[in-house]
């Protein structure tokens, strides 16, 4: 299966200084484990819509963000807080959002 990663330029999002940063929904799974996972929703990983996630145990991989979403609850910010810290150490420039961006609000070149 090949990869599609979605090439955005600065254009492509609305925000204004934001758009050179990657955008990250921050989530809690459910249950015993209750852990913070990133989803990476503009940062596309093949043609069946999956984007980019994180965790510390694991780190990159693909994930259905709707059934991430429908998996955990939106984490606060006490919660990400330690995932956001890795994350910046690896190089993100993050801005955290509550949910996708409007997939009308951008365009690939």
């Amino acid at each position: 299966m090949p990869f599609v990663i979605y090439n955005l330029c600065p254009s492509c999002l609305d925000g204004g200084p934001d758009l050179q940063k990657t955008v990250a929904v921050f989530r809690m799974w459910r249950g015993n484990t209750g852990t913070a996972i990133a989803l990476f929703p503009v940062l596309g990983v093949d043609e069946n819509g999956r984007c980019q996630s994180y965790e510390h145990v694991g780190q990159h991989g693909a994930a259905d963000y709707d059934l991430v979403i429908a998996k955990t609850r939106p984490a606060k910010p006490n919660e990400y807080k330690p995932l956001l810290q890795e994350l910046k150490r690896i190089g993100y420039d993050v801005v955290v959002r509550r949910r996708r961006p409007n997939w009308s609000t951008l365009s690939t070149h």
